[in-house]
This record gives structure tokens, sequence and C-alpha cells, in this order.
């Protein structure tokens, strides 16, 4: 399970062309995550998802919070 992302990047990267869909992202604010090799800053941003199929699996809240890997963990407490 993950959330929709862009690529990870050594730099910061704006939604645009790379956003997983076209919505009004607005930011939610930056997470810190140590993996054992290297330390990731995300950016996290928010939308409302407009009508259509956008190739996600959506699952409720409870299901995805104990699927999800801490990272993806942490940027969705963000995102709430």
């Amino acid at each position: 399970m993950a959330l929709p992302t862009t690529p990870w990047e050594s730099r910061p990267v704006s939604p645009g062309p790379a956003a997983p869909f076209q919505a009004d992202w607005r930011a939610a604010g930056e997470i810190e995550h140590v993996f054992t090799h290297f330390s990731l800053t995300l950016s996290v941003l928010k939308a409302a998802v407009p009508p259509g199929d956008h190739g996600l699996l959506w699952t409720p809240l409870e299901t995805a919070a104990a699927s999800l890997p801490s990272v993806f963990l942490k940027a969705l407490r963000a995102g709430l």
C-alpha cells in the first residue's frame, strides 16, 4: 500500500505534471523519515479528489493506516 506520489527526487519537485492526478493541490507540511542508508524529507500536498477513474485503490482509513509503511503513515497524518 502507498499514497499517490510523484517520483522521489534529490531536489524539490512541484506537483505540476508529475502529480498523480489533476487537482487543486495544497501544502500540508513536511515530514522527515530516516531509512537505513538515507534521510528523506517529503513535502506533503493534499487535494480533494475530482470525479473520475484515477487508477487508485480506495480503502477505508482504518485499513489503509494499518497497511501503510511508516513513511506513508507519517504523510497521511500530515495530510489529515
